[in-house]
């Protein structure tokens, strides 16, 4: 595994490069197009996974994260369609030139609909689609959802819908959607977007299609709609592989999945390729590939990364944790401050975060003469190995400290920055590592079965009771009283207890807060806690220290910031920006040896 980013003009695409370990059995090359938004983020182990059983049966495949989008330049709220088109083009043609080879391109879900657009103008022979996006209507009309579902949980008397704010959009306004700035030139044209429509039915003529359905139904079966998009690429002249496999929507579970059915009929289906499709015409692929093109380099011949502001650089960091390879990205001003920012990734996420929150809190950083480092624990994103709870991941954080030292020489001493249960991963392992000169933890992950329920009876239905739109749905017939009432019941019943739960499995596993606790008075450095004000785990995790005399956040050594309209990931601008602001003054506070 390899990365670097790939110039388009002023863009700066952020690339990971998967080849065969001999060069000499390179079958063919691959592009990847990625879901979009926070589809990609969910699904970027499974693509990983994916590329790596391609890159063993012989193929080059190379990922791409579109402008804006992962850890690419540029901002989300900038980009436009066409621009994302133009994206997959470059990255198509670089991967032709430097294998030598016609490459496949691989989309999922709205990835497929930028394939279908870029199609038209690339002499690409072979196309293999993960549960297409058929219309981008719907893609669109789910992504706007996020913001309207948000807003009726927070029971705001928000009347918001999908088509309100495509009418907003048509008015040339830009939206916000769940951490998103998202802008008419990008959610317009993805709206008009149509697999296979009638004026670019034409360009799969001649062409090979194999189209790829997970289903958790018995028997296994195609979606309808999927089914007759099929047929007319056929009748169109397409040749058409289609097939069902077991699996489920990783793209947009909770947690991570995996799909082993899907990538071992991928690698199946392209076992197929005809050798006039997949020779390699007159260049050799293989491992060595990203020593050539247009990647960004310095002087010597060394990839340095992409400049994100005058004089400071992103670079990619592959590095080692056991005998798994780990990819991080390293974000260096021209003069480090000793004090760098570690950022450790917890929960369903990659080194990108929710909403890109990693990449920019990074970036801010950088801006301000202050090094940052993100990264993938094992078997998350784009690191190999096996998934980890968040209770097992000291040594990933140990590795990455010193990978993230070992590229930027001047950084001496780290602040551990984490979200959720990566918050309570450094407090759990914090003992471990005498290099650390403060923490930053947000939303820390407390959660007990007990404490859980207290939680949700304590502050949501509590919050709910004094909601007028409440009392109308009730009223009105609009919330199923019954079933309101046994959840009421049920939840006060498990509310009851020390906060051990019940259930063996789950108890084996409570005395993580008890570690996290030892770790929070054992710490002899400084502390800023931030907790928000609308979610549910923040608030957990202060019943729960409000009600154990070994936690005290009246320590002079702690800094508290709460911010009262704040989500779990901190999505409005605002909120968001007050993260940075803050983070910033505490590591500021560091160097200067002052107190925030």
């Amino acid at each position: 595994m390899d990365a670097f980013f790939l110039r388009r003009g002023a863009q700066r695409l952020f690339c990971v490069l998967r080849s065969p370990s001999d060069p000499e059995t390179c079958r063919g090359a691959i592009l990847h197009v990625p879901a979009l938004a926070e589809e990609m983020n969910k699904s970027r182990r499974a693509t990983a996974q994916a590329a790596r059983a391609l890159a063993e049966a012989g193929w080059v495949v190379l990922t791409v994260d579109l402008t804006g989008t992962g850890d690419s330049s540029g901002d989300f709220g900038d980009a436009q369609w066409s621009d994302w088109v133009e994206d997959v083009r470059t990255a198509w043609r670089w991967l032709a030139e430097r294998t030598g080879a016609v490459p496949v391109l691989w989309g999922l879900r709205g990835g497929c609909l930028l394939i279908d657009d870029a199609l038209r103008d690339l002499p690409c022979e072979r196309v293999l689609y993960w549960q297409p996006g058929l219309s981008g209507d719907i893609v669109l009309t789910q992504f706007l959802r996020l913001r309207t579902a948000a807003g009726a949980t927070k029971g705001n008397g928000a009347k918001e819908t999908p088509k309100m704010l495509v009418a907003a959009l048509e008015g040339g306004e830009t939206i916000e959607v769940a951490g998103y700035r998202l802008a008419p030139g990008l959610a317009l044209p993805l709206r008009d977007a149509r697999l296979g429509a009638a004026d670019g039915m034409a360009a799969y003529a001649g062409r090979h299609v194999d189209w790829i359905e997970v289903s958790a139904t018995d028997p296994l079966a195609l979606l309808p709609a999927g089914e007759a998009r099929i047929a007319a690429l056929r009748q169109a002249g397409a040749t058409v592989e289609a097939r069902c496999v077991e699996g489920v929507g990783f793209w947009l579970t909770q947690e991570i999945d995996e799909a082993p059915g899907l990538v071992a009929a991928t690698v199946a289906a392209l076992e197929t390729l005809t050798p006039a499709l997949s020779r390699l015409r007159g260049r050799g692929g293989g491992a060595a590939l990203w020593h050539t093109g247009h990647m960004e380099r310095d002087g010597d011949g060394e990839r340095v990364g992409c400049e994100i502001a005058p004089g400071v650089r992103e670079q990619p960091v592959r590095f080692s944790c056991g005998e798994d390879a780990l990819l991080g990205v390293a974000a260096v001003p021209p003069d480090a401050q000793s004090v760098g920012v570690l950022i450790v990734v917890g929960g369903p996420q990659t080194r990108a975060g929710s909403h890109r929150m990693f990449v920019l809190l990074a970036r801010a950083l950088a801006r301000q003469g202050v090094a940052a480092f993100r990264f993938d624990c094992r078997g998350m994103g784009d690191s190999s190995g096996a998934m980890r709870s968040f209770e097992d991941i000291e040594d990933d954080i140990a590795c990455a400290s010193a990978a993230f030292r070992a590229a930027v020489p001047e950084v001496d001493r780290v602040v551990l920055w984490g979200l959720c249960d990566a918050a309570s991963a450094i407090l759990m392992g914090i003992a471990r590592w005498g290099d650390v000169a403060g923490v930053v933890l947000a939303n820390p992950w407390a959660r007990s079965e007990e404490s859980h329920n207290r939680t949700i009876v304590r502050h949501y239905y509590a919050d709910r009771l004094r909601q007028r739109e409440f009392w109308v749905k009730l009223l009105t017939g609009g919330l199923p009283v019954g079933r309101v009432a046994r959840e009421f019941a049920a939840r006060l019943a498990g509310s009851a207890g020390s906060g051990r739960s019940r259930n063996p499995a789950v108890a084996a596993r409570a005395h993580f807060r008890d570690r996290m606790r030892a770790g929070w008075q054992a710490f002899g450095g400084n502390r800023l806690l931030i907790l928000s004000g609308q979610d549910l785990t923040a608030r957990e995790f202060e019943d729960h220290a409000g009600a154990d005399p070994g936690w005290s956040f009246s320590r002079p050594d702690t800094v508290v910031c709460r911010l009262p309209d704040a989500d779990h990931t901190f999505s409005a601008t605002a909120d968001y920006d007050a993260v940075i602001a803050a983070t910033s003054r505490f590591v500021a506070s560091l160097v200067g040896g002052t107190r925030t």
